[in-house]
């Protein structure tokens, strides 16, 4: 981040921080180079929130990545506001071990032949009689 702010990039772009002077309900020509400050760095900040966000173990926090997404695309703006925010919601979400684990999917068998592997049966199939798959 540093690297590219020294080059003279920004991490955020011009409607990011135009969408939070609109918060303000302020506009570009009307803010003082203050407001200006702290709207890039608002912006910035809820970008690095989602980034880490998004960074985060698929396996253990995927479920509620996508839950935030969805919440996003209905009209609710649950993303994280910041890199501490973003910590707060990994750190206290709550997880149905039941549903998001993949060891609680169906289980597949192998064995190898001829180098490759070969499915032999679903867990459970085995018992029942069922034919390979």
């Amino acid at each position: 981040m540093n690297v590219v702010e020294h080059c003279g990039g920004s991490m955020v772009d011009y409607e990011d921080i135009e969408t939070e002077l609109t918060e303000l309900s302020l506009t570009q020509q009307l803010a003082t180079d203050d407001q200006m400050k702290a709207a890039k760095a608002t912006s910035q900040d809820k970008l690095l929130g989602a980034a880490y966000l998004m960074c985060s173990n698929k396996h253990r926090f995927g479920k509620m990545v996508e839950d935030i997404h969805n919440a996003y695309l209905i009209g609710q703006d649950e993303y994280p506001k910041s890199v501490n925010d973003a910590y707060y919601h990994i750190c206290n979400w709550s997880n149905d071990q039941e549903t998001s684990l993949p060891w609680a999917l169906p289980i597949m068998f192998f064995h190898l032949h001829r180098h490759q592997l070969v499915p032999l049966y679903h867990q459970g199939e085995r018992d029942q009689g069922t034919s390979p798959l």
